[in-house]
């Protein structure tokens, strides 16, 4: 994804819908991405008007991984998800390995 690649600046709804190549939705369905669907969206943070990715942990580099996990473990609050990870470190493979 974007998010993943480093990509992180927000997108507008037309930008969206251009990326995921659905320019054909109407009016209604678009009224309720932005009055709903995307706002109450826990992963979504609005900018200026604007959709931002939100991951649960944003992560710059394998350094504030490290950092991280090593928080985690100081307050015994247990493993993190991949998931989490990948999602919120840009080119995640790299500094998993």
């Amino acid at each position: 994804t974007r998010h993943q690649r480093g990509d992180t600046h927000p997108l507008t709804l037309e930008e969206i819908l251009d990326e995921t190549q659905h320019l054909d939705i109407g009016l209604k369905q678009k009224q309720w991405l932005m009055s709903e669907a995307l706002v109450n969206n826990p992963k979504i943070e609005v900018i200026d008007g604007k959709y931002a990715f939100k991951p649960k942990y944003n992560l710059k580099d394998k350094k504030a991984l490290l950092r991280l996990l090593d928080q985690h473990d100081q307050r015994g609050l247990g493993g993190i998800l991949l998931e989490d990870i990948e999602e919120g470190l840009p080119n995640s493979q790299k500094a998993v390995k």
